[in-house]
């Protein structure tokens, strides 16, 4: 990676919440996205021409289609309990967000994730584990927040 790559390719900044995903680059004063933290798959066969397509809905489209998907949240009081999916919603922030609808070409960027503090065992696994999810993911940090409650 060259000098100039680092300066234009700012870290991805992700909270992870169990109600709602928000992410931004570092630096902003503002996340780029947030939306619910959910996955959302059809509560019924596909039988009309028109109809939902595909099996899996993320973001702004789980929302907009919310009445005829069935929800599942990947967190529960912070703690990742489907791995899954909430790669799925990474991999969505990542391609669709970041990588699309911000023109952003870039193939690289550093990520930081953030999450509950009872989290951690469950994050130590990330380090193998978060590279095959995306051949973008040039880096890699995780960071534990301890939320007063």
């Amino acid at each position: 990676m060259e000098p100039y790559d680092v300066i234009v390719n700012q870290p991805v900044v992700i909270d992870n919440g169990s109600g709602v995903i928000k992410a931004g680059f570092a630096g902003d004063q503002v996340p780029k996205c947030c939306f619910p933290n959910y996955i959302g798959r059809p509560k019924h066969i596909r039988v009309m021409a028109g109809a939902l397509e595909g099996d899996i809905f993320v973001g702004p489209k789980a929302e907009e289609h919310r009445g005829l998907l069935s929800i599942h949240y990947p967190m529960e009081h912070g703690i990742i309990t489907d791995w899954n999916d909430m790669e799925r919603i990474w991999q969505y922030v990542y391609r669709f967000v970041f990588f699309s609808h911000y023109n952003n070409k870039s193939k690289w960027h550093l990520f930081h994730l953030s999450s509950a503090r009872q989290n951690h065992r469950s994050c130590a696994r990330l380090g193998g584990w978060c590279h095959p999810c995306s051949s973008h993911l040039r880096g890699f940090r995780h960071a534990t927040l301890d939320h007063e409650e």
